[in-house]
């Protein structure tokens, strides 16, 4: 250690020892040029001989230019006294090896989880030639409770570099407890399957406590490697559900080809297929529209991830079906009625659907997925699908059975007659009927039929006994249902929130205590961007439990903590409903909604096989469009683009046109995406405005050219157009970020968002004052926003300590904003508020990277820069790529590193084809140090 310090010391005090392994030993020191806490690791002195520093140093930059929200980075390397040493953030909190130390086996959801982050991680790598050749519980720190993978590379450099020298010294490159078969057996030629197989080692020893093989020597452990079969994980940890069993059977097979190819494989096999079952005498029961979280079309806009909006994504139909492998479908074709009540059939029908909901045998077709059946059949959405209709669509489609229903007024009250027809033949399988005083007796009415009906079909009585009423679960009042259903309507035919919230109203006057309309006045205030109201409303129909079923009260829990921010109280509502209902009316939505949660937390992998299971339990006539399109977003996210592609053909109108504009930007053909916007489908309902993703792609073609003032005037039109709360941000955040990266004048606010009162304005408002150098004004809004509730802080994310970090680059406190943010913009946190994430994290990870260039060291600017840029797919509709290439050129030929200087002009010079006179100093700077860096890598080639 003394020789350590003495050697380093103009650039690190150490302060104690954190570790040893095999290879190295780890100090805590710190960055005296950059004061920061680093973890530094010193090869053991007889590898470091043996290798040398030229080859180690030059192997180990491959390692080093890997960024990626699960892999820790490197900030630097060097020998110092014949001692070769990396640098690299210092982690604090604890490794996977310390949690399973103290708890030995982990629970299922948290090993999964690390496992499939780590799996995230290696994916990224592989993709780029890394492999890590040391995966082990000691390599996964755990920070936040998210796994980060360290030392990435630095196995791959000590055995590239090293060669016969590394043999010498007895030292093995890997674990044995982890090492895949074909490391343990010295081969040469590894590839990403051996940190799968590694994986997999992990993954056994957090759900059994132990690896899966042990032994006293290296050399039994690599016997057993090389020919013994593990035993099953189910062995030592009974409750591994089948679907990890099979995974982990697989990822340890002996021979690589018989394992997954690739790493996201592995990690979409990992979710459970096994969930826990209703409790006895507990059928699934309907759910409100309001309480079936489900994820609405994803906006992307100029670089951003409109994950889904919580409350407002909920689906707007009140009957999301059942798993199709585990009921029956019935088609409930349009009810008739007195010609002088056109409501009163229509409102029937629902409630007669929601009761036949809670059956433990059938599920009914939700009613609006009727025009897609028509669209399949060649038939307009617009015909009334009576049962004539009703049987061929079902016949097509493989339904067996169709409900007719007919209402007539009898004196003063009501009959109700109900016929389940064969769709094949016509002909009646059973028929009930009854009568009602009044119409609010037509609820008990419907209540007492469906049950009938669900005997007739064989279920169970004492399940059908078990079910609670509809009045009260729904309301005891028909008037209050239909304007409920009316609500539903108003809001599905128009997108008027506010229309829709005077039907609830009226609803509430005649049922106070209908639970019901209080979570469908959540969606509305939720869709209105009243994320308080929201919460209350939710509270109020929560306040209620005996109005509600158990899988809508966790449906309404996971709603009102996602609304709140509270992603993990969100995940366990949403978990704990599937374990209970997995073929309850809310699966589809709540596969829809975890999906959500998946995305915001960026884990795609999982997103995309929740989105998988949305599809497939909800859908009677083939998947819907907003499950289609969540599936295709999140295959988008996680670099499968030829899967999103193939979901993206499947979708109708404005759903492909979106999905197909963002691919062809995703790919970088920003030819095709032009096009597609010039071009929409036939059947997209079109804004009398105006298109806002073709708009979108015009200011990002624009702001990519260097046309900043005409990208200005295009996001200034939006605003105008749309409104500042526009879903494809086109919003006066854009143009502040624009002006940030291409170093303009910063535009003065629209008068909306200059007296916006929300958080999202507030942050707004203060980010402008910081970057026209107001830090008066900054530090008020600051204030401001420290003053809001919690509830609104949590929603606001990154954003509080964004503006901070913005009001210490106006002062140059530049060591200050990495402080405040540095690990925010690590971990890829954004804003928090819809109409502040929708820039996502790249604002905060610009303002580091610029810190950085202040601070030093160059490549830990460049490293920054690097991660603006990332990831690729999920950039969207975006302006600021060119800037960040074009300051990557300048660090990059600061350095002297051509190679990487020559990569970013390529791109930067291909896009920055049309700047304006205050932006053309960027090309110019830019293009004469790549000529200067040239010259002198090549001086002769460069004469005359």
């Amino acid at each position: 250690m003394q020789r350590l310090q003495t050697a380093l010391t103009d650039r690190f005090r150490i302060e104690r020892t954190l570790g040893r392994g095999g290879m190295a030993t780890v100090f805590l020191g710190e960055d005296l040029k950059h004061h920061r806490q680093v973890a530094l690791k010193v090869l053991d002195p007889e590898l470091a001989a043996a290798i040398g520093p030229e080859r180690f140093l030059r192997e180990i930059e491959t390692a080093a230019r890997l960024t990626h929200p699960h892999v820790l980075p490197l900030f630097d390397s060097g020998e110092a006294d014949g001692l070769l040493y990396y640098t690299m953030p210092y982690v604090e909190g604890e490794s996977l090896r310390d949690r399973l130390g103290r708890e030995k086996q982990l629970p299922l959801d948290d090993a999964l989880r690390i496992a499939k982050e780590v799996a995230d991680a290696l994916g990224y790598a592989h993709s780029r030639g890394v492999i890590h050749r040391d995966i082990k519980p000691e390599n996964i720190l755990l920070q936040s409770g998210h796994a980060v993978v360290a030392d990435f590379g630095i196995a791959r450099a000590v055995a590239a570099a090293g060669g016969e020298a590394l043999t010498a010294t007895g030292i093995v490159v890997g674990t044995p407890a982890y090492m895949s078969p074909e490391q343990a057996a010295g081969s040469g030629v590894l590839d990403g399957r051996s940190d799968l197989y590694s994986l997999g080692c992990v993954l056994y020893e957090m759900l059994a406590g132990q690896p899966p093989f042990t032994g006293p020597t290296v050399e039994s452990l690599v016997r057993q490697h090389l020919n013994v079969t593990p035993r099953p994980v189910t062995e030592l940890r009974t409750a591994v559900p089948q679907a990890t069993v099979a995974a982990l059977h697989r990822v340890l097979a002996k021979t690589p080809a018989d394992r997954y190819v690739t790493t996201g494989e592995f990690a979409a096999a990992l979710v459970p297929g096994e969930t826990l079952t209703a409790r006895a005498g507990e059928p699934a029961r309907g759910l409100p529209r309001s309480a079936l979280v489900a994820g609405a079309v994803a906006a992307l806009a100029l670089g951003a991830w409109l994950a889904w909006s919580p409350l407002s994504a909920w689906l707007r139909h009140r009957n999301a079906p059942a798993q199709a492998a585990k009921k029956e479908w019935i088609l409930v074709a349009e009810f008739e009625g007195p010609n002088d009540e056109p409501d009163l059939a229509r409102a029937a029908q629902a409630m007669t659907a929601t009761a036949l909901d809670q059956s433990g045998l059938v599920m009914t077709v939700p009613r609006d997925q009727l025009g897609q059946a028509l669209e399949q059949a060649g038939r307009p959405d617009t015909l009334r699908v009576d049962g004539r209709l009703g049987r061929e669509l079902a016949y097509r489609s493989g339904i067996r059975s169709v409900l007719e229903g007919r209402v007539s007024r009898v004196g003063t009250g009501y009959s109700l007659a109900l016929r389940l027809s064969d769709s094949g033949s016509d002909s009646t399988l059973i028929t009930v009927d009854g009568s009602a005083r009044d119409r609010d007796a037509l609820i008990p009415t419907i209540d007492r039929l469906a049950r009938r009906l669900r005997q007739e079909l064989g279920e169970n009585p004492a399940a059908v006994r078990a079910t609670r009423g509809l009045n009260v679960i729904i309301t005891p009042s028909f008037e209050a249902y239909r304007k409920i259903d009316q609500g539903a309507d108003h809001y599905n035919a128009t997108g008027d929130a506010v229309g829709s919230m005077r039907f609830l109203r009226d609803a509430l006057l005649l049922d106070p205590d209908c639970a019901y309309a209080y979570l469908d006045k959540a969606v509305n205030f939720q869709s209105q961007g009243k994320p308080d109201s929201a919460v209350w409303a939710s509270d109020q129909a929560l306040s209620r439990p005996r109005r509600l079923t158990d899988e809508q009260r966790l449906a309404g829990e996971a709603g009102r903590a996602l609304v709140r921010a509270d992603f993990a109280g969100a995940r366990q509502a949403v978990n704990r409903q599937l374990q209970l209902y997995p073929a309850g009316p809310g699966a589809s939505a709540a596969y829809s909604d975890r999906a959500a949660l998946n995305v915001f937390e960026g884990r795609y992998i999982e997103g995309m096989e929740d989105s998988r299971r949305c599809v497939e339990s909800g859908a009677a006539f083939g998947a819907g469009n907003v499950a289609l399109s969540n599936r295709a977003n999140c295959e988008r996210m996680a670099g499968q683009l030829d899967a999103a592609e193939r979901t993206a053909s499947r979708l109708g109108g404005g759903f492909w046109q979106w999905h197909a504009v963002h691919l062809a930007v995703a790919r970088n053909n920003w030819a095709r995406a032009e096009s597609l916007c010039a071009s929409p489908p036939r059947d997209m309902v079109t804004d009398p405005r105006g298109n806002p993703l073709a708009a979108a792609v015009q200011v990002a073609l624009a702001g990519r050219r260097g046309e900043v003032r005409a990208a200005q005037d295009g996001i200034a039109r939006a605003v105008a157009l749309w409104g500042a709360r526009n879903d494809l941000s086109l919003t006066p955040r854009q143009a502040l970020f624009l002006a940030l990266v291409s170093g303009t004048p910063v535009p003065e606010l629209d008068a909306a968002t200059a007296h916006d009162t929300t958080t999202g304005g507030v942050i707004t408002r203060g980010w402008h004052a910081a970057l026209v150098g107001d830090v008066a004004a900054a530090r008020g809004a600051l204030s401001e926003l420290r003053r809001r509730s919690p509830d609104e802080l949590a929603r606001a994310g990154a954003a509080r300590e964004f503006l901070e970090a913005s009001i210490a680059a106006a002062e140059h406190r530049w060591s200050d904003v990495i402080r405040l943010i540095g690990s925010a913009a690590l971990r890829g946190d954004d804003g928090g508020f819809s109409n502040w994430r929708r820039i996502g994290p790249v604002p905060e990870r610009w303002l580091v990277a610029e810190a950085w260039e202040h601070v030093g060291p160059p490549d830990s600017a460049a490293a920054a820069f690097e991660r603006v840029l990332l990831p690729p797919q999920s950039r969207g509709i975006v302006l600021f790529v060119p800037y960040a290439h074009q300051r990557l050129v300048m660090i990059y030929a600061s350095m002297g590193r051509l190679d990487d200087a020559e990569r970013h002009w390529e791109e930067f010079s291909a896009t920055f084809t049309n700047p304006d006179p205050e932006v053309k100093h960027l090309f110019d700077e830019a293009r004469a140090v790549i000529m200067e860096l040239r010259a002198m890598a090549h001086p002769r080639s460069q004469k005359g």
